[in-house]
């Protein structure tokens, strides 16, 4: 049985039950979704108790969450389903719909260093979208790495990030009414700055919107409504207003040390004078489909072997999957638990968000915090909070790091935390990492973004090409 054929039953089985509004479907490990034990040592949560004292305890199951708010008839769905031969297990959850794990305030907690300014700019930072209307438009999150846009050419560094946190208004033109507000981002300052700053224009500006993929809700047809992540980049200048340089792309052991910009801020374990693994021993490589398919492996007999731990840094939770002085929330691992999710999350269009704005991203993996290094079977709250969005997942893979994803979504308790897949995101955008090894890129040093008068202005193409020019749809202009 192969990985690959269980993500596209994944993605057929959620789409075949479009009407049904699903909030995932996946193939994992089951979690409990309470966490309390009675006074025995069994969970509350009866459902995940019988799971562990059943046959298929460490076994793969299809993983389905209903929503919790609608009606369903859950006779309908099979108890096992059969692929290649092969019978898996279904595993049904009951639960509030994921979230878009971002927000435009910071909680109480003491603030990581990732909120603070950074010059030059690097992974897991606090960054944000400053619109024209000198509003803050977006969100605080994370600036997860740098990448290279291929569009140009040469290729030009941007900042990667999500389409929610550079974006206020995230549907593709198609979907929007016309008889609502239009929006638009097509000019709009990307900023970094620390968290607390309620302004842009301040010399906090690192560059412009640049592109995202403007994503399609679920009442589109099959195949037409599938996303394949929540994703945005930013044009990237050479030095910020006030004279600071924004980039810097030297290599290891220079005299700027960790402020290299492919850097991961403070992602490394120990305490400070004996460090056990550095993230940024070397510049991060974006790791292959192969690679992310396999962070869990399917055995013979069913069952799931994890391979893979996870590690981020990002502007709510500072580092996060380690053990180190520079988080609040002590030690943890974090895990890959499903994969394959298709996942349905409601994002905002025209100022709201409705049944109509629920979007499905494709392909996606959850993971779970937990401080059980052998087995994995505890669960740790939280995996992820809202500030983290955009962050930079990374994963080693035969001793080497590299980023496997972006993080975009989590359940509203805290539980898990989902990410889209870094191939996804390259192949959405035409991207491709950006290391000390680049050495053919420009800054394009962008201060105003180019726009062409669409014959169609709610059209559904993520982009035209015109005179050799892509020109990436960014709201909806009205002329």
């Amino acid at each position: 049985m192969r990985i690959e054929d269980i993500i596209d039953f994944c993605k057929t089985y959620f789409l075949k039950n479009l009407d049904k509004r699903y909030v995932s479907v996946s193939y994992g490990l089951p979690s409990p979704i309470r966490l309390d034990k009675d006074e025995e040592g069994n969970f509350e949560d009866k459902k995940y108790q019988v799971y562990l004292n059943s046959v298929n305890k460490g076994k793969g199951h299809v993983i389905i969450r209903l929503d919790v708010d609608l009606e369903y008839n859950e006779e309908i769905i099979p108890e096992y389903v059969n692929l290649d031969n092969f019978s898996i297990p279904t595993y049904i959850i009951k639960t509030q719909r994921f979230s878009r794990t971002c927000t435009d305030v910071f909680f109480d907690q003491t603030p990581p260093l990732n909120r603070n300014t950074f010059r030059p700019i690097l992974g897991g930072i606090s960054v944000s979208n400053f619109d024209s209307q000198q509003v803050i438009g977006g969100y605080y999150g994370t600036l997860g790495c740098l990448a290279l846009d291929n569009d140009t050419s040469p290729p030009s560094v941007v900042s990667l990030s999500n389409n929610h946190v550079y974006s206020h208004d995230m549907l593709i033109a198609g979907s929007r009414n016309p008889n609502l507000v239009y929006t638009d981002h097509y000019d709009d300052d990307i900023v970094q700055s620390s968290s607390t700053s309620e302004s842009g224009g301040d010399g906090s500006e690192i560059g412009k919107f640049k592109k995202s993929w403007r994503l399609r809700p679920w009442t589109y047809p099959q195949f037409e409504n599938l996303n394949p992540g929540d994703i945005a980049v930013s044009t990237l200048y050479t030095t910020d207003p006030s004279g600071e340089p924004i980039i810097y792309s030297g290599t290891q052991g220079s005299d700027i040390g960790e402020n290299n910009s492919w850097y991961q801020l403070n992602l490394f374990d120990g305490p400070e004078n004996d460090i056990n693994f550095n993230v940024n021993e070397s510049p991060l490589k974006w790791a292959q489909s192969f690679e992310i398919n396999n962070l869990m492996s399917v055995n013979l007999d069913g069952t799931i072997t994890i391979e893979n731990r996870l590690y981020t840094t990002g502007a709510r939770m500072g580092p996060w999957g380690v053990s180190n002085v520079h988080t609040d929330f002590g030690d943890s691992l974090l895990v890959p638990i499903e994969i394959g999710a298709q996942v349905g999350i409601p994002y905002i269009s025209q100022g709201s968000e409705t049944v109509g704005s629920i979007c499905n991203i494709e392909n996606c993996v959850l993971f779970k915090s937990t401080d059980d290094p052998i087995n994995y079977e505890s669960t740790c709250i939280p995996a992820s909070l809202q500030g983290n969005s955009g962050s930079a997942i990374v994963a080693e893979f035969n001793g080497e790091y590299k980023i496997v994803g972006i993080l975009f979504a989590g359940e509203t308790s805290g539980l898990y935390g989902v990410f889209c897949r870094i191939d996804e995101v390259a192949s959405a955008l035409n991207l491709s990492p950006f290391t000390s090894e680049t050495t053919e890129f420009m800054i394009s040093n962008v201060n105003q973004t180019e726009i062409i008068d669409l014959p169609e202005p709610f059209s559904n193409e993520q982009y035209l090409e015109v005179d050799g020019k892509k020109y990436w749809q960014t709201g909806i202009i009205q002329y």
